[in-house]
Formats: C-alpha cells, sequence, structure tokens
C-alpha cells in the first residue's frame, strides 16, 4: 500500500477529496478546471478511482500545493523561504568578498599589480594578470571561489577591476583612519614630504608621518606613509597648500605637528620662501626643518666624487665593466663559470643610490683576476672586432696600478659610509642614533687618511696576482 496523507473522505459530501489541493491549490491556475474536483470532491467509481488519484498526485496543480501544506505544517512561509534564501547568497557573496579582499592584500603587500592586458572571467574561464591568476589557483582548492568563476560570463562575481578599485580605496581609507587616530593620540608628530613622477610624468607628492608612541613605558618611533597627492604646480606655496588641505581632510592635527623633513632642493628647503619656511609661518608653534640625514650623507660623498675627476673616470670605468659583460649572455656566463663563490657578481652602478657603489666597487675587487682572465681570452679570440676593441680598452683602463690603488680605497671608504647610510634610512633611528653613527663613520675616515700604507699594501698584492707593474703614470 501508498500512504497518501493527503487523501481524505468527507462524510458530508460522501466523496473522496485532497486536502492539499482543497487548502492551497492556486485557483487561477489555467489548468485548475481540470483538477477542481479534488477540491469539491471526486465523483467516480471504485473502479477508476485509483487511476484518477494516481493522475491527480502526479499533476503539476497538486505537487505546488503540496509544496505550500508542507511548510504551512512546518510553520514556514514564502517569505521565511525568501529570506533564507536571501540570507543564503548573502553569505555566498560575503565568502567572496572576503576571498577577493584577501587576494588584493597579499598581493599589495608584494607590490605586485592587479590588472592584465587582456582579462576573462567567466565560465570556469579566468585569465589576465596577477589578480585573475591567484584567483584561478585558489579556485582549484576552494569551492566557494570555483562556484564563483563558474556562473555565466556576464553574472555578477565581485572581481571586476571596478570592485578591485572599490575594495582598494576602502581598505585605504579604513587604514588611514587608524592611522590617524593613533598619530592624534599622541603629543607631537613630524611631516616628511618628497616628490616623484610617475609613469605619466604626473608629479605625486608623498606624505609620510613620524611620530613617538609611549606603551606600558616603551618608547616606540613609527613612521607610516600616508598617501599620494597628485601635484600640478610645483611653487612652495603650492605645495605647502596642497599639504596643509590634505592633512586637514584625513583629520591630523596639525596644532601638533613638530617636525618637517624633505630633501635639499631650494623649493623644500630654502629658508626663505621654501616649503619648510612656509609651513614654519603657517603653523602657531616652533616646526623646526631637518634634512633627510641619508640624503645629506649621499649628497655630500657625491660632492667629494664629483669634485675629482679622476674619481668620476674611475667610476666611469666601473659602469663600463658591467655594461660590457651584462649586454651579452655568453660573455656573462663565462664570467660567472670562474667564480668560487656564486654570490660574487658584479652589480650596476646607479649614480642616485649610494649603496649601488659600494656593491659596484666591491665586486669588481672581488672578481678583477676573473674579470681580467675573461678580457684577455676575448681580446685574443673574438672574431667580433667591435668586442675585441672594447675588452681591449676596458683591460687597459684596469690592469694598471692607478685603478687598483682607486679600487682598494674605494671600497674602504664606500664601506665606511655604508653601513651609516643604511642605518639612517631605518625607521627607528633618531637624531641621537643619526648623530653617533655619523661620528663613527668620520673616525672611520680620518683613520683611513692615515692609512696609506695598507691601502697600498693590498693594492700590490692584488696588481701582483695578475703581473701588473707597480708604477703610476705620470
Amino acid at each position: 500500500m501508498c500512504p497518501r496523507s493527503w487523501l481524505c473522505y468527507s462524510p458530508i459530501l460522501a466523496k473522496p477529496y485532497c486536502e492539499n489541493c482543497w487548502l492551497f491549490a492556486d485557483r487561477n491556475h489555467p489548468r485548475f478546471g481540470l483538477q477542481s474536483a479534488w477540491v469539491d470532491g471526486v465523483q467516480s467509481s471504485k473502479k477508476r478511482l485509483l487511476a484518477k488519484i494516481k493522475k491527480h498526485e502526479n499533476s503539476l496543480l497538486h505537487t505546488e500545493a503540496s509544496a505550500v501544506y508542507l511548510r504551512w505544517k512546518e510553520g514556514k512561509t514564502i517569505s521565511d523561504e525568501s529570506q533564507k534564501q536571501n540570507q543564503r547568497e548573502t553569505n555566498l557573496w560575503v565568502n567572496v568578498l572576503r576571498r577577493v579582499l584577501g587576494v588584493i592584500l597579499c598581493l599589495a603587500s608584494l607590490s605586485l599589480a592587479l590588472r592584465g592586458h587582456d582579462e576573462k572571467v567567466g565560465e570556469g574561464l579566468t585569465q589576465g594578470g596577477d589578480f585573475l591568476g591567484v584567483v584561478t589557483l585558489l579556485s582549484e582548492f576552494d569551492t566557494i571561489t570555483n562556484d564563483a568563476i563558474s556562473l555565466p560570463k556576464y553574472a555578477t562575481r565581485y572581481m571586476n577591476p571596478k570592485i578591485q578599485n572599490e575594495l582598494i580605496l576602502t581598505t585605504s581609507q579604513l587604514l588611514r583612519k587608524s592611522l590617524v587616530t593613533e598619530i592624534n593620540e599622541c603629543p607631537f608628530w613630524s611631516i616628511v614630504l618628497d616628490t616623484t613622477s610617475d609613469i605619466n610624468r604626473v608629479d605625486q607628492l608623498s606624505v609620510t608621518a613620524r611620530w613617538v608612541k609611549v606603551q606600558n613605558e616603551n618608547v616606540t618611533i613609527k613612521e607610516t606613509f600616508l598617501g599620494f597627492i597628485s601635484v600640478t604646480d610645483g611653487t612652495a606655496a603650492s605645495l605647502v597648500e596642497t599639504t596643509c588641505k590634505y592633512v586637514e581632510d584625513i583629520g591630523l592635527d596639525m596644532e601638533k605637528l613638530r617636525g618637517q623633513a624633505y630633501d635639499r632642493p631650494s623649493v623644500m628647503s630654502g629658508v626663505h620662501n621654501g616649503v619648510q619656511k612656509l609651513i614654519k609661518d603657517h603653523s602657531s608653534k616652533p616646526v623646526p626643518f631637518i634634512h633627510c640625514a641619508a640624503h645629506n650623507l649621499n649628497l655630500v660623498i657625491n660632492d667629494a666624487v664629483n669634485s675629482v675627476v679622476d674619481n668620476d673616470n674611475f667610476f666611469g670605468v666601473i659602469q663600463s665593466i658591467y655594461v660590457f659583460f651584462s649586454t651579452s649572455i655568453n660573455r656573462s656566463r663565462d664570467l660567472q663559470l670562474l667564480a668560487v663563490d656564486s654570490s660574487l657578481s658584479l652589480k650596476k652602478l646607479c649614480v642616485t643610490s649610494w649603496s649601488s657603489r659600494v656593491d659596484s666597487v666591491r665586486g669588481v675587487r672581488d672578481r678583477f683576476v676573473d674579470i681580467l682572465k675573461r678580457l684577455t681570452v676575448i681580446s685574443l679570440t673574438s672574431t667580433d672586432k667591435k668586442e675585441r676593441d672594447e675588452a681591449v680598452g676596458i683591460k687597459k683602463n684596469i690592469a694598471k696600478i692607478d685603478f687598483i690603488i682607486n679600487l682598494v680605497l674605494w671600497e674602504r671608504i664606500l664601506s665606511c659610509t655604508n653601513s651609516t647610510s643604511k642605518e639612517l634610512q631605518s625607521k627607528s633611528v633618531d637624531l641621537s642614533a643619526s648623530s653617533r653613527l655619523l661620528s663613527i663613520s668620520l673616525s672611520e675616515l680620518r683613520y683611513l687618511r692615515n692609512s696609506w700604507e695598507s691601502v697600498r699594501m693590498t693594492a700590490n698584492a692584488l696588481a701582483a696576482s695578475w703581473g701588473i707593474p707597480i708604477e703610476f703614470e705620470k
């Protein structure tokens, strides 16, 4: 027997009927007339009744009425089901957005671009850019992400560039608000400004704040980047106006500003009409200007180098060695094969980065004999006349005691100042530490000035390793 709880019998009508349809059948349904007997009572012989029961049981009208009946019995309404469905969808998209935001924050923390040249997403396909690449990888292990990218091509999935930008903007605003609150809780703070041009040649003014945080008697110097401001006018007055407006807009307390630090250009550090002077005038409290110590050290050493022609020529030769070997895969490979230590390699010289100078000089010093070996082989065996001439020219410039003396001397000078320069760029450095580091470097340079014999002996040993005469050019 097949139990049918919906099948009832009316003693008054003396007919069987469908309780589900009697209560919940859609009277406006186009096919209601065919099944209306089950609402009013079925008149049928016993032989034909079973066939009618089976036919009604499989009808769409009865199925819909039975579904409503079951919800009613369980105390559920259509509104309840709709709310639950909405909640399920809400939970789904909340989880999708959490994953999307997680991917964005991960890429941002690694300084990686999100966008690609040709982006496609939908129907299980994703391609173009780091963001969609990470999403694709995540979808292989996460059903929620996989369900999102498997939706039809034009379906909503919260992964398009507009959503990415909105999430980046919202996150940055929340982070900046938190930082501003922390800075305002401190008794004072300092501002650091710098300008640089982006890829579209638009000047961007970077705003950085430094402050002292005291927590449980622990004093910590903190530094954080607050944002970029597009600059259309590079005058000091315009920069100050733009900066003050930005600081006020994000909620920083200008009354607590007690320090400022910029690069050397007169528009920033000028004592009469520079940014530092105008900010002092704008503030009701003293706001002393301190030149960036690391940048100042870099400028001093650069000026010292450029003041002597021989120094300029020396670094030109260092750069020519790097260019000669780095522009050819074969030359670079053959030189590296001679290295006893694979970490010893030539480094590019960058005139604006002082640490690159010490790396470049140290690389040539450590690989001096290997460089001469390869230059000799190339000058004797190369079939390319231009390559031979370059090798001969470089070898002539470095295979002499004058160059070797400069090589040893500059490696020591740069080593004295390089560690100090790096420490001065630390977020936690303070004035006393800066003064101490600079004093140490100065003492080392003074000691080096009186260590000519040590420099000469080291240079002679390096020259002897290749049989170079110890005679200075006249």
